[in-house]
């Protein structure tokens, strides 16, 4: 009796509460799914759905790790059972922030795209860019070597922590919107100190709107 008390605990432990485990094909070609890039590499599947769990019932979260050595790649998708529950994930998670980093969501497009290669700008075109998925310690001459040489450049701005730690993004400013087109199509999704990192236009922030992404250097988030 003891025996298969002490199975079926182990069984209940073991058994995700609040995620749902899809087959990939299935989760891939889901209406629901949610790109999260931006991700520490200490979260893994349990807690990235624990983070979004809030939004609606899940089915399914996945960290995506390389293949040779299994470490976080710094993104993962999110599967949410209802139209209402991604949407909400949209709205309330987008910038914020996990483990000390700020999250970008996006509706996930075919695994391909999202997993390898640069996604398609979110935001309206702006003379600013956003840069997210940055590790701690990228610095500001990293991000002036990587934009410095478009055409049109003027700044760029890495955020810090209060205590001189990288919050994983940057801002870079530009004379104008189409130079900071040129120069994201150019650049692309490159990796960056060990991370693949993002690019979208830089959105103006709301007057009286909180400063999510520390863009506020910027006047953008």
């Amino acid at each position: 009796m003891y025996a298969f008390a002490t199975r079926a605990l182990r069984r209940a432990i073991a058994r995700p509460q609040t995620v749902l485990r899809f087959n990939s094909t299935q989760a891939a070609n889901s209406p629901h799914r949610l790109y999260v890039g931006g991700l520490a590499y200490a979260i893994n599947d349990t807690q990235l759905a624990q983070e979004f769990s809030h939004c609606g019932e899940i089915v399914d979260a996945t960290v995506s790790l390389e293949r040779s050595s299994g470490r976080s790649r710094g993104f993962g998708h999110v599967q949410f059972a209802t139209a209402e529950g991604a949407a909400k994930a949209l709205e309330e998670m987008d910038g914020t922030y996990i483990e000390g980093r700020a999250i970008r969501v996006n509706p996930a497009r075919e695994r391909e795209q999202s997993s390898t290669g640069p996604r398609m700008p979110r935001n309206p075109p702006s003379s600013s860019l956003y840069v997210g998925n940055l590790a701690y310690e990228t610095t500001q001459r990293a991000m002036e070597k990587l934009w410095g040489g478009h055409e049109g450049f003027r700044e760029v701005w890495v955020p810090k922590t209060p205590t001189g730690e990288g919050r994983g993004i940057a801002f870079v400013r530009f004379e104008d919107t189409e130079s900071a087109r040129m120069a994201m199509e150019s650049v692309g999704s490159p990796t960056v100190d060990g991370r693949q990192i993002f690019v979208d236009f830089a959105t103006e922030r709301r007057e009286g709107g909180a400063d999510r992404r520390g863009g506020r250097g910027f006047g953008f988030e």
